[in-house]
């Protein structure tokens, strides 16, 4: 059985006064008993005056979603995409006001002014977060032991007291629900380490499609344009060079996990639309080198080290960033660092 250690708190190295601020909670109830009505869901949970504020942007949130409705929990769901802000939030008061809940659970959602806010008005709020926010000036990648935090899916489930007993009454898969978490913070690499045959990683991708199936009208053309991608990629010194947007990268990478287990190289994403262009499973030296770089605040960082992603979104404000770019300074340090 996978089994996660989560810590809450983040490094005190990390400027986050409203996560230092969260260090005085009072700890998390265990719950050593339970008792089932007759929809077999505890007559006692943990999720009981607590209000979910989550976005609604990839596999993992929808799973999150699907759990907590189980729960019958109380949830507030952001219409933003990638890279969505608390701060850039409507109503958010209101709206925890209307639920009626005394504590309140982020989710992928920073944003230091409006949580300090959730904070002043009276309620209790735990942040759940795994990455990094260099235009925030935040990195919630880290608990105080400087080790990576799991996944959002997984610290949820630890907040919630959601176990693999309480994940089969619900009609889950166990493997299938820790695979999703399991892929969000450490990809097809991570299901690897974890011990996950071959047949497991094609079932926990099949899993995640029919999530996907639910949710994003355009799955069948992603795939597509994923496999177009792969097929029409160019071999660097060490990297893959592959045009495709941001959508469409993480269906590159399972093209180069059926093409002979090719999704751990490194990857340089260029957009034909010149939106977001990302390098992906580099080093944390590299990362650092591309952040210099490109210092600007339409920046992001996200994974696991040793195998991080640096990107740069140009939808966002901030100056234009061309995939040659950041092409050329990701093969200055990439070498120097080979």
């Amino acid at each position: 059985m996978l089994y996660y250690t989560v810590a809450l708190q983040l490094s005190d190295t990390v400027a986050d006064p409203v996560f230092d601020s969260l260090t005085e909670l009072p700890p998390i109830p265990l719950e050593t008993t339970m008792s089932f009505h007759s929809a077999l869901i505890p007559a006692f949970r943990r999720t009981d005056g607590v209000v979910l504020f989550t976005v609604k942007n990839d596999p993992e949130s929808e799973v999150v979603l699907r759990i907590a409705e189980h729960l019958n929990m109380a949830v507030c769901v952001s219409d933003q995409r990638h890279g969505a802000s608390l701060d850039n939030e409507p109503n958010v008061l209101e709206r925890l006001e209307r639920s009626g809940c005394h504590e309140v659970w982020t989710l992928e959602i920073p944003g230091t002014v409006m949580e300090q806010a959730i904070i002043e008005a009276g309620y209790l709020l735990r942040i759940i977060d795994h990455h990094e926010y260099p235009k925030l000036g935040l990195s919630r990648m880290h608990g105080r032991d400087e080790n990576p935090l799991p996944s959002a899916l997984h610290q949820f489930m630890e907040l919630a007291k959601v176990d693999d007993v309480m994940l089969r009454v619900m009609g889950f898969d166990p493997a299938l629900v820790h695979g999703i978490g399991i892929m969000d913070s450490r990809l097809i690499q991570g299901l690897r380490e974890e011990g996950y045959t071959k047949a497991m990683i094609l079932a926990t991708l099949n899993f995640r499609d029919h999530i996907l199936e639910g949710t994003r009208k355009d799955n069948a053309w992603i795939k597509n344009e994923g496999r177009k991608a792969w097929q029409g990629r160019l071999e660097g010194d060490g990297y893959i060079v592959v045009n495709a947007s941001g959508g469409v990268a993480s269906e590159v990478l399972l093209e180069a996990y059926f093409d002979g287990d090719r999704d751990t190289e490194a990857f340089v994403f260029i957009d034909p639309r010149s939106m977001v262009h990302s390098v992906r499973h580099i080093s944390p030296d590299v990362v650092t080198h591309l952040q210099n770089t490109f210092s600007q605040s339409n920046t992001f960082v996200f994974g696991t080290a040793p195998r991080l992603c640096f990107g740069v979104d140009n939808s966002k404000r901030g100056p234009n960033v061309s995939g040659e770019a950041l092409l050329a300074a990701f093969k200055e340090k990439y070498r120097a660092a080979a």
